[in-house]
C-alpha cells in the first residue's frame, strides 16, 4: 500500500511538472550564479530592457524577467534557447547582429554586453 502511494506520488509531481501549455522551469542556480545575476545582470535588465518587456509592457510579446519568458520568448520566437545559447536570438540582437537591434536607441556599452553574452552562454541563470 506504501509503495502504491509513493508511486502515485511521484507519477502526480511529474506529470504536474511537466504538463503541456506550462512555462519550463527556470535553471536551478548555483549561489555565485544567482548572483552574478542579481548584482551584475538583473540591473542591466531593469535599466535597458524592462520598460519595454517587463511585467508591464510586452513589445512583440517578450518578457526578460524571468528565465521562463525568456525561453518562451515573444513574436519572433524564443529569446533564448537551452543547448544552444550561443545562437540565442537575445544574443544577436544585443550585438547588433542582425535586423533587430536592441535596444534600438544605441548599442549597449561595451562592458554590459560582454557581461551579458557571459550570463547567457553560461546558462542564464537566474
Amino acid at each position: 500500500m506504501l509503495r502504491c502511494c509513493l508511486t502515485l506520488l511521484v507519477v502526480g509531481w511529474a506529470c504536474a511538472t511537466s504538463a503541456p501549455g506550462q512555462d519550463q522551469p527556470s535553471a536551478i542556480a548555483t549561489p555565485e550564479e544567482a548572483q552574478f545575476f542579481e548584482k551584475q545582470i538583473r540591473p542591466i535588465l531593469a535599466a535597458r530592457c524592462s520598460e519595454c518587456h517587463g511585467d508591464l509592457k510586452q513589445e512583440s510579446g517578450l518578457r526578460v524577467d524571468s528565465r521562463a519568458a525568456l525561453l518562451k520568448g515573444g513574436d519572433s520566437g524564443p529569446a533564448i534557447h537551452e543547448g544552444q545559447l550561443e545562437d540565442s536570438l537575445l544574443l544577436r540582437v544585443i550585438s547588433y547582429g542582425g535586423d533587430i537591434q536592441m535596444p534600438p536607441q544605441q548599442k549597449l556599452p561595451d562592458e554590459e554586453l560582454a557581461l551579458l553574452t557571459t550570463w547567457i552562454r553560461g546558462g542564464a541563470a537566474m
